[in-house]
C-alpha cells in the first residue's frame, strides 16, 4: 500500500493536494500528467476519487528538484564542451591561439545576436498583436453583446435580436460573481467569463435579459473565440393542481460548481415563471447537457455549495420562499439527485414532477412583524456560510437570521437591528403586543418545520424521497 494511511498524512481531494503544494488544482493534474505527481484513485468507485500521500508528495518534491540540477549541471557541461568549434585548436600558426580566434568569434556572434533578437522580439510584438486576447470585459450596445480583452479591444460580439435588452448597468450588477443588493436580495449572474473546461481558455455564459422578462431565449455559452458551444432555453409547460401554466420561465440567475471535482464546471440555473408562481432549479455540465430539475411553489433566491456530510463532495443549497405556505424555504440537493418538486398541497402540486429528491425541505416562521410589513409572504432571501461551516439564513421582509448546523438543526434566531427597531416602532403604535425576550426568539424557533417526505414535521429530519 502507497504512503501511510494516517488521517495526517492523507490528502483526500485536489482541493486538499493544491492546497499542500501552494497551486491551484489544474496545475495539479497537469503536474500528475507531465510530472508524474503521486496521486491515487480508488478503483472500483464511479466518480473516481482522488487522493495522496503527503510523505510521497515531499519525496516526489525532492527527486523532481535533484533532478532539476542534475539537468541544469548536464547542459552546462554540454554547453562548455560545445562552445569550442571543432577544428580550432588551441595553438595555431603564427602563435594565434585557439583562445584568439574564440574570442573574435564570440564578438561576431555578439554582433549578429543583437540584430536577430530584434528582429524576434519585433515578430513576437507582431504575433501578439494580431493574436486575440481572452475574454475579460464587455459592452452593451442595443441588442448586442460586445465581448472584449483585458485592454477594452473588441474580440466579437453577439447579437440577440432583442429591441428590449436591459441596459449594460444592469449586467455590471450581474457580471461574474454573486452580489448582495443593499436592498437585501441576492445579485447572481446574468453574464460570465470563466475557464469552464480546464483547457485554459475563458468561456463566456450569457444570459439575454429584457426589460419585462418576456420572451428570453435562455442561457449561451461561446468559447473565447465567440463561437456558440450550446444553448438552453429552459420551462415547458406543466400542470400544477390542476391548472396549465406556460413553458415561459426567464432565467433569474446562476453560479457554477465543480460537481466531481474533475476540473469542469456544472452551471447551476435559477429561474421563474412569467408572471406565475412556479420555479426552476436546473444543473446542466459544461457542454450544455442537463443533469437535474426540480421545481419549485415559489420563487428561488440564492444559492450556495457545501459538504454537508464531509464525503468530499458538495451539496447545493437554496432559498427563496414557498407560496402555498406564504414563508421562506431551505431545500438541500446532491448534485447527482435532482429531480421531482417541492412538497405541496394536491391545490398546488406538480401533477408530472413527482416526489422531490431533496435531502432537506424546511420551512421557515413568520414574525408578528413581517406580517405587517408584508401580510401576503415572507421569503428567505440569502443563505451564508460561516467560517464554522454553519448555514445563516436571512428573511427578506424581517432581516431575521436562522443559524443552522450541517445537520440542519436550527442552533439560533437572531434578529437585526432594522429588526429590533421596526418591532420597537409596531409595539409603540399598539399593533403587536409581543416583547422581545428569549421567549420570542425560541417561539420562533418551535416554528422551522422538516418535510420528511410524507409529513411536516417539527424535529430535525430528512426527506426520506432524496435519501438512497
Amino acid at each position: 500500500m502507497p504512503g501511510n494511511s494516517n488521517n495526517h498524512n492523507l490528502l483526500s481531494s485536489w482541493k486538499e493536494i493544491a492546497s499542500y503544494l501552494g497551486c491551484d488544482e489544474r496545475t495539479c493534474r497537469r503536474w500528475e500528467l507531465e510530472y508524474g505527481l503521486p496521486a491515487h484513485r480508488m478503483e472500483g468507485v464511479a466518480k473516481s476519487r482522488v487522493y495522496a500521500y503527503k510523505n510521497e508528495i515531499d519525496s516526489w518534491q525532492k527527486s523532481r528538484l535533484n533532478g532539476n540540477k542534475t539537468t541544469i549541471r548536464t547542459a552546462a557541461t554540454v554547453g562548455a564542451t560545445a562552445s569550442e568549434p571543432p577544428g580550432i585548436k588551441t595553438e595555431g600558426a603564427g602563435g594565434i591561439t585557439g583562445y584568439t580566434l574564440r574570442s573574435k568569434l564570440k564578438s561576431k556572434l555578439i554582433l549578429w545576436s543583437i540584430p536577430l533578437a530584434a528582429v524576434v522580439v519585433a515578430g513576437a510584438i507582431f504575433l501578439i498583436h494580431l493574436s486575440p486576447g481572452q475574454p475579460a470585459d464587455f459592452k452593451i450596445s442595443g441588442s448586442r453583446l460586445i465581448i472584449q480583452d483585458e485592454q477594452g479591444k473588441k474580440l466579437w460580439e453577439f447579437d440577440t435580436g432583442l429591441r428590449n435588452l436591459v441596459q449594460e448597468k444592469k449586467y455590471r450588477d450581474h457580471f461574474n460573481a454573486r452580489r448582495v443588493a443593499e436592498s437585501g436580495p441576492v445579485l447572481l449572474p446574468y453574464l460570465m467569463m470563466r475557464d469552464m473546461d480546464g483547457d485554459g481558455n475563458v468561456e463566456v455564459l450569457f444570459v439575454p435579459k429584457t426589460d419585462d422578462e418576456h420572451n428570453e431565449t435562455g442561457i449561451f455559452c461561446f468559447n473565447w473565440k465567440g463561437k456558440e458551444l450550446w444553448h438552453y432555453r429552459p420551462g415547458m409547460e406543466r400542470l400544477f393542481g390542476g391548472h396549465l401554466f406556460s413553458s415561459e420561465y426567464p432565467i433569474h440567475g446562476f453560479e457554477l460548481f465543480d460537481k466531481d471535482d474533475n476540473g469542469s464546471f456544472e452551471v447551476v440555473l435559477l429561474t421563474g415563471h412569467q408572471p406565475h408562481s412556479p420555479s426552476e432549479l436546473i444543473v446542466i455540465d459544461h457542454q450544455g447537457k442537463v443533469g437535474g430539475e426540480f421545481v419549485n411553489w415559489g420563487r428561488f433566491m440564492d444559492i450556495a455549495f457545501s459538504d454537508l456530510d464531509a464525503d468530499g463532495d458538495s451539496e447545493v443549497l437554496v432559498v427563496g420562499h414557498n407560496d402555498e405556505y406564504r414563508t421562506g424555504f431551505l431545500a438541500v440537493f446532491d448534485p447527482s439527485r435532482i429531480s421531482g418538486s417541492s412538497p405541496q398541497s394536491a391545490d398546488y402540486a406538480c401533477q408530472a414532477c413527482g416526489a422531490g429528491s431533496g435531502i432537506y425541505y424546511l420551512l421557515f416562521p413568520r414574525s408578528d412583524v413581517d406580517k405587517i410589513l408584508a401580510p401576503l409572504k415572507e421569503a428567505a432571501c440569502r443563505i451564508d456560510i460561516t467560517p464554522e461551516g454553519r448555514f445563516q439564513v436571512t428573511t427578506l421582509i424581517s432581516h431575521i437570521f436562522f443559524i443552522l448546523d450541517p445537520q440542519l438543526r436550527l442552533l439560533d434566531v437572531q434578529g437585526s437591528d432594522s429588526f429590533w427597531l421596526r418591532h420597537r416602532e409596531f409595539k409603540a403604535a399598539g399593533k403587536i403586543s409581543s416583547e422581545l425576550n428569549d421567549a420570542y426568539y425560541e417561539n420562533l424557533k418551535k416554528g422551522v418545520l422538516y418535510w420528511d417526505g410524507t409529513q411536516w414535521t417539527s424535529t430535525p429530519t430528512m426527506n426520506r424521497n432524496g435519501v438512497e
